[in-house]
């Protein structure tokens, strides 16, 4: 009797034991999922060639659907394709729902005449010299000039930073860099693109000086 008892409890023992062991390596694999993996940062040499469509919108300390989209842009192969939206009345809300290609199509009257055209990247360092801390995306200032289109659709003097975090429009996610047009006012001029997964981490950085290609002061 005693022995069949402790077989029972031996028994019992052994199942515990693999239950716990069942729900470890449930744990595990739940820890390593994507979601909760640390997100690898883009620096902007490879983000605006990787990324498809980008916005130029006028905003505050974030973007709202409400806000005026300028200009569209594509970069490729280091050569930029421009889209002069000045006072046409396109909000970031508009394009609710469309593919790149969708966009593309939209906007295809307003191509800005030269472009695409070559543009290079141009950091500016902080005190140390060693840590990028702006970034412009330089063209021809004579072409940008020549070619403005219904306004001003270039400014080689606009200094980009990564946005502090994501904006949520509709079902889009927009992120990307900003520059302060007015520090008093809370002005910024964004250029943003749409990207997968949620607002925040900040998915994009500047390029470090040691970035081939890249003009440092």
């Amino acid at each position: 009797m005693k022995k069949k008892i402790l077989s029972i409890v031996l028994t019992g023992l052994m199942m515990l034991s693999l239950s716990a062991c069942g729900n470890s390596s449930n744990s595990d694999n739940g820890s390593a999922t994507p979601d909760n993996q640390e997100q690898e940062q883009e620096p902007m040499s490879e983000a605006l060639e990787s990324r498809g469509v980008w916005f130029r919108v006028s905003g505050k300390e974030t973007i709202a659907k409400d806000d005026s989209v300028n200009g569209i842009s594509t970069f490729e192969d280091g050569m930029v394709t421009a889209y002069a939206l000045n006072n046409l009345g396109y909000t970031i809300g508009d394009f609710k729902g469309m593919s790149d290609d969708e966009i593309l199509d939209e906007v295809a009257e307003y191509k800005v005449d030269g472009t695409p055209i070559k543009y290079t990247l141009a950091g500016t360092t902080d005190d140390t010299g060693n840590i990028i801390i702006e970034e412009n995306i330089v063209i021809d200032s004579s072409v940008s000039t020549m070619l403005e289109t219904g306004g001003k659709w270039w400014d080689n003097n606009y200094d980009y930073s990564p946005c502090t975090n994501g904006y949520t429009i509709y079902d889009d996610i927009y992120n990307g860099f900003r520059y302060a047009s007015n520090k008093v006012d809370s002005d910024y001029v964004y250029l943003v693109t749409r990207i997968d997964g949620t607002p925040a981490p900040q998915p994009f950085v500047l390029d470090s000086v040691d970035t081939e290609g890249i003009e440092v002061d």
